[in-house]
């Protein structure tokens, strides 16, 4: 009577241990395929990167990536914003934040259709995080608050990122939609800012 049991608990265990192993990053999964695509890279294909040197078009699809991952993260706290928030104003704001976004994810898919770039598929682990927090949130006044806050954070972030490819791209077309998306990002975010403040 015994044996059965313990060989029930084994195979639980091999099962929580090997069977519901977390999935990989789907940034990092990406950025790896880049940077095994850029060292491969033929002359021809050399010419389609967004770079001079392989270490240069490695960091550009790395922005490129973190931006996209940025953008989807916007895209879903937005998606819940319209369909949570309370205050009628941050309902506004999370409509344009996604028609917006959507602009964004064309521009950002044909630049790496392009240069050869391979973005991520799904959100990054710490971009899930984020999105499952608020997810959790009750509508409410707290929802709006931590709407507001997370699309701060984010488009701080992407804010930065843009401004790097900015400086490390050597594509005209890659620095034109960095710029874009930078300044979009900066009316998002004081955008965001004043509705904290008039809350």
């Amino acid at each position: 009577m015994k044996k059965p049991i313990l060989w029930v608990l084994t195979a639980t265990v091999l099962f929580v241990s090997y069977g519901c192993s977390p999935k990989p990053d789907s940034s990092k999964t990406a950025e790896e395929t880049n940077d095994s695509l850029i060292d491969k890279a033929t002359p021809v294909q050399a010419q389609r990167l967004a770079a001079d040197s392989k270490s240069n078009a490695k960091d550009v699809a790395e922005f490129m990536i973190a931006i996209a991952d940025a953008g989807q993260t916007v895209r879903a706290l937005s998606e819940l914003g319209v369909g949570r928030a309370t205050n009628p104003a941050i309902k506004t704001f999370a409509r344009q934040v996604l028609d917006q976004q959507r602009t964004h994810e064309t521009s950002i898919t044909d630049i790496a259709k392009t240069f050869a770039i391979v973005l991520p598929k799904a959100l990054s682990t710490d971009s899930e995080t984020i999105v499952n927090r608020l997810r959790d949130q009750k509508a409410g006044p707290d929802f709006d608050k931590a709407y507001l806050r997370d699309m701060v954070s984010v488009d701080d972030m992407a804010m930065g990122k843009a401004k790097n490819l900015t400086k490390n791209a050597d594509s005209p077309s890659v620095k034109n939609l960095a710029l874009t998306i930078s300044s979009d990002n900066e009316k998002q975010l004081k955008a965001a800012q004043k509705l904290m403040e008039a809350d």
